[in-house]
């Protein structure tokens, strides 16, 4: 949009200054954190004792696929695309909690 829009030097978009999503655009938050961070680890204990079972009611969420998605991640297999950014939505209500 800025090259079509605006005189912006889109050269600016490159070295050191840039945001990493800027040059790359396979880059991608959820997978960054969840696969190359210090948080993956603490995702993964978090996670494999399925806390969100004591919330989602099965009549609504699909267990059996949340359950596999934190199978896989916790096995090191790389989730990608909508299964990633349903990971990432259980672990983040996992890790803020909820009150009963």
């Amino acid at each position: 949009m800025m090259r079509e829009k605006f005189n912006y030097p889109v050269n600016l978009q490159t070295g050191p200054h840039s945001y990493t999503y800027d040059v790359d655009p396979t880059f991608n938050h959820g997978f960054e954190i969840m696969q190359h961070s210090r948080l993956s680890t603490e995702a993964k204990k978090l996670l494999a004792t399925k806390p969100y079972r004591e919330i989602l009611d099965p009549a609504c969420f699909d267990l059996a696929y949340i359950d596999g998605l934190v199978d896989r991640f916790e096995k090191g297999d790389a989730v990608a695309g909508a299964p990633l950014n349903d990971l990432v939505s259980v672990w983040l209500l996992c890790q803020t909690g909820w009150y009963s």
